[in-house]
């Protein structure tokens, strides 16, 4: 259980200014959000009297316990979810909670012991959460239902999300050109962890929704890569409630242990997170909050799992097995269209390999809500009225974005930099030359972050990021952190201090042929020293061959041992595996 009181808020709230990374002058902590297994959080709001105020006045403060155990014998890191969050920042994805920093060591609080602070974007909507009471029994005052439309809307914001997690790209076009040998799996949707920010252009009734939370999240294989054993590893995270059925193979699990309903190709990763979208869906249309996985099941004949009457006979839909819970029929399921409840059937689906991909439910779900808007436009216009309910009070008080706006950046002080790389500390001529090289050393404050549009990617291990380097595209090579007393390593491979993140880039578009490599780090602590060497990929449209040329950085001598297939030539990589135009 968390040693936090509720008397400690005032003090967590007030403890700013004795923080060793401090967000800096005139910043005030204002409300205490609340409080899980692992941390607290609360909300920091710029009050100062600079004559140049930052443009970024609200920050989310979230302060965990640097290491948790769990009761089985597991073990949280803090600074898991801080890397997660930094990785997935660079992407600036809208659909997710962005993080302007984190993994700030070096304080403590209370009976919390040491403890790490992320800093991240605040929502002004509040979570999922405020539309799915709990039981039908705690509603006071059973709320109004969400219209069509507001499901629809709500159904993309989170398939978004979710493609964002998967192929660092809010766009469809953009991801099928994303390959990795990695999925980001949250293990933890639900909708106490889906956001509401700020309503824009194009989300101009129900705010823009952010997936959040990070904190359970982990890295698993791509699912081309796993076999069944690999899937059906019970990894104890997130919310019973809504774990995936390939999370509860080898769970005794009440209705499961009964019926022996067994998984056949069980996988995770994208496929889970898509399962939890689809049971937060299932929750939204019936307003209420179910669990998916009950400890006992007064029906033992396919507790929670059914075939849909929804689907024509013979599609998959209609002959395999799902854990849509009264999708097919009821007053509050015959509301909302079939193409509706089929999609969230779909999405949870027993078997991985049958639910939708990410880019199909984006393609899914952003069809849906046209054809609901169409619908909605021409009743307007037809009678004047466009049928829907006014929505929470507090939902319509949430601000509206003007066309144009720009997330500003956040105080330098947690500052997380995603500038251009021509705006950034590489000559523009470069760009042309396509590779550079470079090293940091001495660094008094966070290094700047290089990015563009594309992603980076804090990925596992250097083979990871060898082989994805040999699939085409522009990558980032490599970086290494490493104490500064072990000094430049002579073959450029980091000793046993390093820390030894790698990070790695997203390949360019073919509509974005000219966009330059980028990099991202930062190094919290001065005198650390940095290496970091990009790379470029290009494209002889003639021979459709790649080549990627790399200039190593100063004491990087053995970039073979990098590039595992590839041959030195003329001073230049030639990459073997791309000779053909998927390269770019």
């Amino acid at each position: 259980m968390l040693p936090f009181r509720p008397q400690h808020e005032a003090a967590f709230l007030a403890s700013e200014p004795t923080w060793r990374h401090r967000i800096g002058k005139g910043w005030h902590g204002t409300k205490f959000l609340g409080r899980g297994s692992f941390g607290v959080t609360g909300l920091w709001e710029y009050k100062g009297n600079d004559p140049n105020p930052p443009a970024l006045k609200h920050v989310v403060v979230k302060q965990s316990q640097l290491e948790v155990y769990m009761p089985g014998g597991g073990r949280r890191s803090a600074l898991d979810e801080g890397n997660i969050g930094r990785t997935l920042s660079v992407i600036n994805a809208k659909h997710l909670v962005r993080q302007y920093g984190g993994n700030r060591l070096g304080d403590s609080f209370g009976e919390m012991g040491s403890v790490i602070r992320i800093f991240m974007e605040y929502c002004p909507g509040g979570d999922l959460s405020q539309f799915v009471p709990m039981s039908l029994a705690a509603m006071k005052e059973k709320p109004e239902p969400l219209s069509e439309m507001d499901c629809w809307a709500i159904f993309k914001c989170l398939a978004l999300g979710v493609l964002a997690m998967d192929k660092r790209t809010e766009e469809p076009l953009d991801a099928l050109e994303w390959n990795d040998d990695e999925e980001l799996m949250h293990c933890d949707l639900k909708c106490d962890n889906v956001f509401l920010g700020y309503r824009d252009k194009d989300h101009a009734r129900i705010p823009i929704l952010k997936i959040g939370d990070f904190g359970e999240s982990i890295m698993v294989p791509s699912q081309e890569l796993q076999d069944d054993a690999d899937g059906g590893v019970f990894l104890d995270r997130g919310a019973p409630a809504f774990k995936p059925p390939e999370e509860t193979i080898n769970w005794p699990f009440g209705p499961w242990q009964e019926t022996g309903i067994g998984v056949q190709n069980p996988r995770k990763g994208t496929c889970s997170n898509i399962w939890q979208v689809g049971a937060i869906m299932n929750c939204l249309i019936l307003q209420v909050s179910h669990d998916f996985n009950p400890n006992r099941c007064d029906d033992p004949r396919d507790p929670r799992t059914s075939r849909s009457s929804l689907a024509e006979r013979g599609t998959p839909l209609a002959s395999n097995l799902n854990h849509s819970i009264q999708l097919d029929r009821g007053e509050e399921a015959e509301r909302y269209s079939k193409t509706l409840r089929m999609l969230i059937q779909e999405c949870l689906f027993r078997e991985a390999p049958l639910r939708p991909s990410s880019i199909r439910l984006v393609d899914a779900t952003s069809q849906g809500l046209n054809s609901t808007m169409r619908g909605i436009l021409a009743l307007t216009r037809r009678t004047g009225n466009s049928g829907l309910q006014a929505l929470p009070a507090n939902i319509q008080a949430v601000a509206v974005r003007m066309p144009g706006y720009l997330d500003p950046e956040p105080p330098t002080s947690f500052l997380v930099d995603h500038r251009a790389w021509d705006e950034a500390l590489i000559p523009t001529s470069i760009l042309g030359g396509g590779t550079i090289g470079g090293l940091v050393t001495g660094l008094a404050r966070p290094m700047p972050a290089l990015a563009g549009r594309a992603a980076t990617l804090v990925a596992s291990s250097a083979a990871s990021t060898a082989s994805s380097l040999l699939k085409g595209g522009f990558r980032f090579l490599s970086n290494k952190i490493t104490g500064p007393e072990s000094g430049p390593p002579a073959d450029g491979r980091a000793r046993s201090r390093s820390i030894g993140y790698i990070v790695k880039a997203n390949r360019v578009s073919k509509r974005r042929n000219a966009a330059p490599p980028l990099v991202n780090l930062q190094a919290d602590d001065p005198g650390f020293v940095v290496w970091y060497l990009a790379t470029r990929a290009t494209v002889s449209m003639s021979s459709q061959k790649c080549t990627v040329c790399a200039i190593a950085a100063e004491n990087i001598a053995k970039v073979d041992e990098v590039f595992n297939s590839n041959n030195k030539e003329d001073g230049k990589m030639r990459n073997r595996g791309a000779t053909t135009s998927r390269c770019m």
